[in-house]
C-alpha cells in the first residue's frame, strides 16, 4: 500500500514538496479582499508560483508573522486601494523593501523576482 509507494517515490528520488519555502505570500489587508486575494492566489498557483495564503481570516501582523515563519521570499499586500488602482504592494521580506506593482502583470514580476533568489 502507502509503504511501496513511498519506497518507489524515495527509490526514484521524487520528492514531496514539502521542504520548499514559498515564493511569495499573499497577504489582504481586510476580510473584504480575501475571495480577491485567494482568485489572485490561485491564478499565480497555476502558473507555477509557490503561493501562500492565510484563509483565516487574521490581522495583517499575523500574516506578515506567518510570512516570516515560513521564510517566504516575498509577500504580495492586497487592500481596497490596491484592487481600486489595479495594484498591489510587493514587500521582499528579507530587505523590507516595498514597491507597487501593477496586477496585470505581477506574473512577469514574481517569475523574474523567484528567479533571482
Amino acid at each position: 500500500g502507502l509503504e511501496r509507494l513511498i519506497a518507489l517515490m524515495t527509490e526514484q528520488k521524487v520528492g514531496f514538496g514539502f521542504d520548499s519555502k514559498p515564493d511569495l505570500s499573499v497577504i489582504y489587508v481586510d476580510v473584504k479582499q480575501l475571495d480577491f486575494a485567494m482568485q489572485l492566489a490561485c491564478k499565480l498557483r497555476m502558473d507555477g508560483v509557490i503561493v501562500d495564503i492565510d484563509y483565516t481570516c487574521k490581522s495583517l501582523k499575523s500574516q506578515f508573522k506567518r510570512a516570516d515563519r515560513q521564510r517566504t521570499k516575498y509577500a504580495l499586500v492586497i487592500g481596497a486601494d490596491e484592487i481600486a488602482k489595479g495594484s498591489a504592494i510587493l514587500r521582499d521580506m528579507s530587505t523590507k523593501k516595498e514597491s507597487e506593482v501593477e496586477l496585470d502583470n505581477i506574473n512577469s514580476v514574481i517569475e523574474l523576482l523567484c528567479k533571482k533568489k
